[in-house]
């Protein structure tokens, strides 16, 4: 007989405590659940808790179950660092192969050799999971995805069908309605290119009703400075009557007698105008209206990027050339919308070809989120989900979810995807239902067993899942038998029925899930 795992009492005390912890955490898996009431191992109840909470309050009871929990505690710290869900996941796996792996230890194998095959196990189940992964590829999918991963369906569709109508690449923002009001979901849409910063005279606005300035047909000059002087505008704004067309200025700022012009041009039905600040550092504005010049037709002026004649009050030829056009800006007080700009449509996808490159070679996560958000204004349309809560604490929470679900949706959309609610882990369970054997020590050696250890856990999951809906125990052996590929056991039945597209999960949180239970519990073994 060999040692106990970790070669002491510490050992055995780990795998208990392990044992106690991924029995709370495991009532937590799964949108029929999800961060629930949970009693401790007194039976004690423990108000609606989730992952963090459990670990963080068992560190401080038992001495021995702290042990587990402080175990249990670095795997949900590797998960997250790793992808930004499956944490209840991974704990529900480690439990499973603990509990087999100290069986095996505290009989006749030897914990090194168990150590081996488990690495051979998860290498083996890692490479068959991303074999049979696929791509997203429906509405459906996406909300599915997005519904595992923050506990609310409603919520998860609303938000897969802002992608649905702006794309992947389209922006999406989630405002959080008043406190007390509508607790309901309400989603906007727009067309066009957003930028942050709206008007800068109310008397811009055209509808005060809705606080908007809206310009159908106009020409648009951009400007990378702040525009001060009357002798900067008045010749683009003459050659914009000439055309019998609006005229849109967008700058770092708009003051003084230029805006004196503008305002002048308006009340004098001369021509209508609008003048809308870009906020923002110089790099940061230099972007964005870089890609406002692409998307309208025009060019920027002044600034380190702009034409190298910095104004336009010379007037003649240049000064509509550099004006680009749309068909319609609508201005807030905060927000500027250019719809159906006159770009070339090849330069525009060039200059999309040429941000995803960019975002692919970002080395920072502020760098890539930059350039993403400059993406999304440049390819996609806009939707805004509104999020009302019966109080403004629901609310707020409500919001925070979608901002999360929003965050998980991004990550499927660059990643494959996997049937949910156990399935894949189940499916490469009977693939690789063989592969013991082909470990050193072949059907009966500790290598073997070490693998089987990995495979025989790879149904706990969806047992859990099963379990955690009230589904019986022979319900769920007889599913699992019965199942074919790609299916879960529905909460509803108890019987098998087909994951996708109601329930998917994504690759790199399974395989995540996977290699953190099998280091977690080759650390129990060894004694790490």
């Amino acid at each position: 007989m060999h040692p106990a795992p970790g070669g002491d009492d510490r050992g055995r005390a780990a795998a208990q405590g392990i044992g106690v912890v991924a029995g709370l955490v495991a009532r937590t898996l799964g949108p029929a659940v999800g961060p629930s009431a949970v009693g401790d191992q007194a039976g004690g109840d423990l108000e609606a808790v989730g992952v963090d909470t459990i670990v963080a309050r068992s560190e401080t009871d038992d001495p021995r179950v702290g042990v587990g929990a402080s175990y249990i505690r670095d795997l949900v710290r590797d998960q997250r660092a790793a992808v930004p869900d499956g944490a209840a996941t991974a704990v529900v796996l480690a439990g499973a192969m603990v509990r087999r792996a100290v069986a095996a230890a505290e009989g006749d194998a030897d914990p090194m050799s168990l150590a081996r095959g488990i690495h051979a196990a998860r290498d083996r189940v890692l490479d068959e999971l991303g074999r049979r992964a696929a791509d997203l590829r429906t509405k459906e999918e996406i909300a599915a995805v997005m519904a595992a991963a923050i506990f609310d369906r409603a919520l998860a569709d609303v938000l897969a069908e802002a992608f649905d109508k702006v794309g992947k690449d389209g922006v999406i923002t989630v405002e959080p309605g008043p406190a007390g009001g509508e607790p309901g979901l309400a989603l906007a849409l727009s067309e066009g290119m957003t930028v942050d910063g709206g008007y800068v005279w109310p008397g811009f606005v055209t509808d005060a009703g809705r606080g908007e300035a809206v310009l159908h047909d106009p020409l648009l000059l951009l400007v990378d400075e702040e525009v001060t002087a009357a002798e900067e505008l008045l010749p683009v704004v003459d050659a914009a009557a000439a055309a019998g067309r609006p005229l849109v200025v967008l700058a770092a700022g708009v003051s003084g007698a230029a805006l004196e012009v503008l305002a002048a041009s308006r009340t004098s039905g001369n021509g209508a105008t609008l003048a809308a600040a870009v906020p923002g550092d110089r790099l940061t504005r230099a972007s964005v209206l870089g890609d406002l010049a692409v998307v309208t037709g025009g060019r920027v002026v002044g600034g380190t990027g702009g034409t190298p004649e910095p104004r336009l009050a010379s007037g003649g030829d240049d000064a509509p050339a550099a004006l680009g056009g749309a068909v319609k800006v609508v201005a807030t007080r905060d927000r500027t919308l250019i719809v159906g700009g006159a770009g070339d449509p090849a330069t525009l996808a060039g200059r999309v070809r040429r941000l995803r490159a960019e975002i692919e070679s970002a080395e920072s996560p502020d760098e890539r989120q930059e350039l993403f958000t400059r993406l999304a204004r440049l390819a996609g349309g806009a939707a805004t989900v509104r999020v009302g809560g019966a109080t403004s604490a629901e609310t707020e929470r409500r919001a925070a979810r979608a901002e999360r679900g929003l965050h998980i949706a991004r990550l499927a959309m660059e990643c494959p995807i996997l049937p949910g609610g156990g399935a894949a882990l189940a499916d490469v369970q009977h693939a690789l239902a063989k592969f013991p054997r082909s470990v050193p020590g072949g059907r009966s050696g500790d290598e073997a067993t070490g693998a089987r250890i990995v495979l025989e856990s790879l149904t706990a999951p969806m047992r859990q899942l099963a379990d955690n809906a009230g589904v019986p125990a022979a319900a769920i052996d007889k599913a699992l038998k019965s199942r074919a590929d790609g299916s879960g056991i529905d909460p509803a039945t108890g019987k098998p029925a087909p994951m996708r597209p109601r329930a998917v999960d994504l690759l790199p949180v399974v395989q995540a899930a996977v290699a953190n239970a099998a280091a977690l519990t080759v650390r129990v073994l060894t004694g790490q």
